[in-house]
């Protein structure tokens, strides 16, 4: 354990490339690192390239210039400072970021990241390699930050940018894929919300990308605006490139409407649309008529049940329906068939609810859920992904590791339980023993070892889960 930690002391300087600064040495790609709270300096990356496992910081992290290369999850519930630093993400597996406003974000590994909160961009958000999915939460990107992209390498989820139209006609919101143009007066001010991975709501049969488009201040009809609409190949959702067209749903109202006059463009993924004069939600289907979909989806939700998993939604309206395949995926991109529910009946006016369990053995990472409605007619829509984590914190951990008697355990309970603590010294004599409170999920349990504890190895032995958990600790 102590050659898996080095934790922030500061004892020489702000320098991160200084081993005296650290309890453990220099972190390397194997090592996970610690800032804390009570550091009187705090480390600061310059020029070069910083790397670490995981790293959770407490107090105040600087990357002014130089590169942080994160192996794996990043927390930050303390302050992070970018002066033209770059933050990236080079693991391969499936992580997690938990933070709340970066500068310069890169995603370079592959594999699947996660934000655990809502992000904010002020600089450039590069998706390199892998995907990044918000899940229930939003990345917005600030006044001049941009998102760089691909059609294997992107975001799935929301992402939110609001522009001003008084010194600039054209906005393209940070590279979200959508261009708008207007010259109204009073210039307004507009905000998009980029929406992927799922249809357009109320009904439509649609690419897996809407958007929607709101003019916050200033003019809000007779816009005369052009709007560029940008989508992946991989969006097309069994629909035909060549027969896509603009649909627009206006607010407050559940019927979409086409837009005759869009235009495709021959080779690109692109199709735009002049002489639009307000604004709402849209998205692309293919022309003559919209379809509606067979089943109204009211909700969609994936809920985890100790390591299983409970895969819910409703219906308001069923016509022709065949029934849902429930589909399981650990990158997004390959799914596989891991259950079928029939529906309750060919047509139905009421509001149906359905539900199925994943009780599939050894589910570890992230697991994305989706389903398929499947329709009499042999046409098929998807919903989700919907992701859940099976990581689980399998031992018990303590940090800093070595600490001079002060220290924290970190243990993952199935339930809300008290745990049994006893620590041992040595020769074998127990020197502390109490019960804590642990709730279910992960937990952050603080130990104080009694006065005059001398240095050397103790012995920690935890009983929660109905296991006993038996960890060393070194105390200096």
């Amino acid at each position: 354990i102590t050659d898996c930690l080095t934790t922030w002391t500061g004892n020489t300087d702000s320098n991160w490339d200084i081993n005296a600064n650290w309890s453990n040495g220099i972190p390397t790609h194997e090592m996970d690192v610690n800032i804390p709270a009570n550091a009187t300096t705090y480390p600061i990356v310059l020029s070069t390239t910083a790397v670490c496992r995981n790293i959770t910081n407490q107090g105040n992290l600087t990357v002014n210039g130089g590169t942080l290369s994160i192996g794996e999850h990043f927390t930050n519930n303390g302050t992070l400072n970018q002066n033209n630093g770059l933050l990236e993400f080079k693991g391969t597996g499936n992580h997690k970021i938990i933070g709340s406003t970066f500068q310069n974000l890169k995603v370079g590994g592959p594999g699947i990241k996660i934000i655990d909160a809502d992000l904010m961009i002020t600089g450039n958000l590069t998706i390199a390699e892998g995907i990044l999915n918000t899940g229930a939460h939003k990345i917005t990107l600030a006044e001049n930050a941009t998102l760089t992209e691909s059609s294997a390498n992107h975001v799935i989820g929301q992402v939110v940018a609001s522009r001003s139209f008084k010194s600039v006609a054209t906005h393209t919101f940070g590279n979200m894929g959508l261009s708008l143009t207007t010259t109204a007066s009073p210039s307004p001010t507009i905000q998009v919300t980029r929406v992927t991975g799922t249809t357009g709501p109320a009904g439509i049969r649609s690419v897996n990308r809407f958007f929607h488009i709101h003019v916050i201040e200033g003019k809000t009809s007779g816009l005369n605006a052009t709007l560029v609409f940008t989508y992946l190949p991989g969006e097309l959702n069994g629909l035909l490139k060549e027969n896509l067209v603009l649909y627009r749903l206006p607010d407050n109202t559940t019927t979409w409407a086409v837009q005759e006059k869009s235009v495709a463009a021959a080779a690109d993924y692109k199709i735009s649309l002049s002489g639009i004069s307000a604004f709402s939600t849209w998205t692309l289907a293919e022309r003559n008529p919209v379809t509606v979909l067979p089943v109204s989806m009211i909700s969609f939700k994936a809920t985890r049940q100790k390591q299983d998993a409970l895969i819910t939604w409703e219906t308001a309206l069923e016509k022709g329906a065949a029934g849902i395949e429930i589909e399981v995926s650990t990158d997004t991109k390959n799914y596989r068939k891991i259950g079928f529910i029939a529906a309750s009946g060919i047509n139905s006016n009421n509001r149906q609810r359905y539900a199925f369990t994943d009780i599939e053995n050894g589910k570890s990472g992230i697991r994305y859920y989706r389903i398929k409605q499947l329709d009499q007619d042999g046409t098929f829509t998807y919903y989700g992904p919907r992701s859940l984590s099976f990581t689980e914190l399998t031992t018990l951990t303590a940090y800093p590791n070595p600490s001079t008697g002060a220290f924290a355990l970190l243990a993952q309970a199935n339930d809300a339980e008290q745990m049994q603590v006893v620590i041992k010294n040595a020769a074998g004599q127990t020197i502390y023993s109490a019960r804590k409170q642990l709730y279910k999920g992960e937990n952050t349990v603080t130990i104080n070892l009694p006065a005059g504890a001398k240095p050397g190895i103790y012995l920690i032995l935890a009983r929660y889960n109905n296991t006993l958990h038996p960890l060393k600790v070194v105390v200096e």
